[in-house]
């Protein structure tokens, strides 16, 4: 039992985590204050030559108006 779960371990240890980046923002509306639970849509402008376009991500704003994604490290445009 306790080699099973040093070979678990050690496995779970040699992964190494994936690179990612963060798109993040606060949306404003008129006069200059926040919009709290705005939808903030993020869609991927063109995808790299040999990369499959991935679906737009969603989320909404909170109660301060900010927003954040965490995306895939690398040279991207998004809309």
């Amino acid at each position: 039992m306790a080699l099973l779960l040093t070979c678990l371990a050690s496995g779970i240890a040699a992964e190494k985590p994936k690179a990612y980046a963060v798109v993040a923002g606060t949306i404003f509306r008129e006069p200059g204050f926040v919009l709290p639970n705005a939808e903030v849509v993020l869609r991927m402008a063109a995808a790299p030559p040999g990369v499959k376009h991935p679906k737009p991500l969603a989320t909404r704003s909170d109660g301060r108006g900010e927003y954040a994604f965490r995306v895939p490290a690398g040279k991207a445009e998004y809309a």
